[in-house]
Order: C-alpha cells, then sequence, then structure tokens
C-alpha cells in the first residue's frame, strides 16, 4: 500500500517533469523494485520497452496516460494480468489506458482521477475502425478483466472522440478502491 507521502512525492514528481499537453510516447520508470510507472501515450514498442522495464519483483503499476496504440496497450494488459500486478491511478487514465488499469487484479483510483473510455480508434486513419473485429478484441479483454457490462456498454457507445469519464459508481462496480 502507498504511504501519502510517496504519493505526494509521486504527484509532484509527475507535475514537475511533464507539461499536461506534451505529447510524448510513454516511459517506464521503477518508483522501486515494486513500482512501475508508466506515465505518457503508448506508442509503437512501448510493450516491449515495459517488458524491459518491469522486473520481477514488480507488483504494482501507476498508470498516467491519455492512452495511444490498442495493440501495444493490449500486449501490456495482458503481462500486468499474467504478473497478477495491482493498478492505481492518481491523475488521468485513458483509452487503451483503462484497459491496463482494469487489467489489475485490484485496481485504486485516487479522489479526482479521470478514468475514461470511447470506441477504440484506427491510428492510420485517426478515425474509428471499420473493422468490427477491432471493437470486438477490445470487449472480449474487457470481459477477460471483469469490467462490468455497464461500463462496457459505455466503451461501446461513446464515440472515438468523446470520452465516458467513469463515476463513481462505474469505479465501485470495478471494486475500485480509492485514495
Amino acid at each position: 500500500m502507498f504511504s501519502r507521502i510517496s504519493l505526494f512525492l509521486f504527484g509532484v514528481l509527475l507535475t514537475a517533469g511533464f507539461h499536461a499537453t506534451t505529447v510524448e510516447a510513454a516511459t517506464f520508470t521503477l518508483l522501486s523494485p515494486q513500482v512501475v510507472v508508466i506515465n505518457g501515450d503508448i506508442e509503437l514498442g512501448d510493450c516491449e520497452r515495459w517488458k524491459s522495464a518491469v522486473g520481477p519483483t514488480a507488483h504494482t503499476v501507476i498508470l498516467n496516460s491519455r492512452g495511444g496504440r490498442s495493440g501495444q496497450g493490449q500486449c501490456i494488459s495482458r503481462s500486468i494480468a499474467a504478473k497478477g500486478m495491482k493498478t492505481f491511478v492518481q491523475g488521468r487514465c485513458a483509452s487503451i489506458c483503462f484497459l491496463m488499469f482494469a487489467a489489475g487484479a485490484t485496481r485504486q483510483a485516487c479522489e479526482g482521477a479521470k478514468i475514461g473510455v470511447h470506441r477504440p480508434v484506427d491510428v492510420a486513419t485517426k478515425q474509428e475502425s471499420a473493422d468490427p473485429i477491432f471493437l470486438q478484441t477490445i470487449m472480449d479483454y474487457t470481459t477477460r478483466y471483469g469490467v462490468p457490462r455497464a461500463i462496457q456498454q459505455r466503451l461501446s457507445e461513446t464515440p472515438p472522440k468523446e470520452m465516458y469519464w467513469l463515476n463513481d459508481t462505474d469505479l465501485a462496480s470495478m471494486n475500485v478502491k480509492r485514495c
């Protein structure tokens, strides 16, 4: 469990190191051998970088991402689930980041954390994918990770250029602990 001081210092690190509108590929930072931070957009190659960054003793991942490439996020989510890691959001976790959050064996979000979902975007066209398999793959992952049907429905109904932000009821339905 994180102490309030650790969480405060993490917040300071995020605030000091990154501007809210900066678009950067994800960074993977070890706060300790047990805690990994993912910060930034999920881009090509991030799953391999994730695998290189995560040691055998890592059991918690702190997420701060607007989303990014679905395939890379799916790969990272599988690793989080396979390791039985805890997921934690203090700031923002949206789009494919939600899948990584949902993969956590236990999930925690601080008051004020923003966790959002929407239908996936085809990175090549920057539009909603016309291929129904694209959305179905995401839905299969959400089912695997125990995401309640009501949230799955919000994900499948929210257009890619919009965001449905999970509320307290949604988070409670996912057994998300608050900090």
